[in-house]
């Protein structure tokens, strides 16, 4: 899948029929260009442009601030979620790419409220009927590489919850080719 992303500055009914017209039948939707689309039109009209050009949507990202966020700005990116876990399933977009955003030192608390926090949002999007995957980041504290965002995964240990492996993270980061070998069709999930 192309990830919409790619295309940054379009507009969204512009980049799914460049997508389609380049026979990309499958994207990864990137949640701004969705939302700003919803803006002016309903989900019915999103739907419509996506089967109208013969594109899937495989994939959406990416939520962001679900890990280690506190107080108010916790509150919101939960409420942010549960709005997008609705719209994907409405939209019927099987997997939703959460950011693994945790930035700066990390405390035994915020490696707990991270796990903790994996669990519950893996709970939510299977009760969505949705998958995440959760996609390293290679500046951040932790995960940063394939090989501790796979230990993560599997200690939290949900079903809803897998992998997105984006190849700009393993490739600048400190993930080797070894690592490869740790993903299964289980726990890659984009």
């Amino acid at each position: 899948a192309i990830a919409t992303v790619c295309s940054l500055d379009a507009p969204l009914a512009t980049i799914i029929e460049d997508y389609a017209a380049g026979h990309c039948d499958a994207i990864d939707l990137w949640l701004g260009h969705a939302e700003a689309f919803l803006e002016d039109h309903d989900l019915p009209a999103l739907r419509e442009l996506l089967a109208g050009q013969g594109v899937s949507a495989v994939a959406a990202s990416f939520q962001g601030g679900l890990l280690t966020s506190q107080g108010e700005a916790r509150l919101e990116h939960w409420r942010h979620f549960e709005r997008r876990l609705r719209m994907l399933r409405d939209l019927s977009i099987p997997v939703l790419v959460i950011a693994g955003d945790a930035f700066g030192p990390l405390s035994p608390q915020d490696l707990s409220r991270l796990s903790l926090s994996l669990s519950e949002a893996a709970a939510r999007a299977a009760d969505a009927g949705l998958r995440l995957a959760l996609e390293f980041d290679s500046r951040a504290s932790f995960p940063n590489n394939l090989q501790s965002a796979v230990a993560l995964v599997e200690d939290v240990g949900h079903p809803a919850l897998g992998l997105c492996l984006d190849w700009h993270h393993f490739a600048i980061g400190p993930s080797k080719p070894l690592d490869l070998g740790l993903l299964t069709r289980d726990n890659l999930a984009h």
